[in-house]
């Protein structure tokens, strides 16, 4: 299910920004679509969160991505923010890591094994946080581990009013 007003924009992970350059590329989430034979596991497109595109790791070095979404919210309404997470089949958990956050505020670090998977093997992941004053709400999701183009997968993420309120 989309979430209206829900839209991607990816941001390197950089512990340093003077280590950007001028030749730097825009940043790019790599979205998958039949590689491997993988499933998406709603639709047909997933994104890898450490970006294997080689030319862009060539002029910058660096290939993981901070994934923000915004959303409309209500201030104080409670909503539920939800995903789904697979490690990248043949990788460690050591390289399918990411950290979730709502507003600034890590939620989790997620980190599986996908050492033995063929294909991934997607596990849904669900928050509820609350709306703040902006009137937006900010999900992101920071890429962890090596910059091999070995992260972990994430689909059909949502932001949705919890019922009831």
């Amino acid at each position: 299910e989309d979430t209206a007003g829900f839209a991607w924009r990816p941001v390197w992970v950089v512990a340093d920004s003077s280590k950007l350059g001028r030749s730097t590329r825009q940043p790019a989430v790599e979205i998958l679509a039949g590689y491997q034979d993988w499933q998406a596991h709603e639709g047909v497109q997933f994104v890898r969160l450490d970006n294997a595109n080689l030319s862009a790791r060539a002029v910058r070095g660096k290939s993981l991505v901070r994934l923000l979404q915004q959303a409309p919210t209500d201030e104080n309404a409670q909503y539920k923010l939800s995903f789904w997470f697979a490690p990248q089949p043949g990788a460690s958990a050591k390289e399918n890591i990411v950290t979730v956050l709502w507003n600034g505020a890590v939620l989790d670090t997620i980190s599986t094994d996908g050492l033995k998977d063929k294909k991934p093997q997607w596990k849904q992941y669900s928050y509820t946080v609350t709306g703040g004053a902006t009137g937006v709400g900010t999900a992101e999701f920071v890429a962890g581990g090596p910059e091999n183009g070995m992260g972990g997968l994430l689909d059909d993420a949502s932001v949705v009013p919890v019922q009831g309120q």
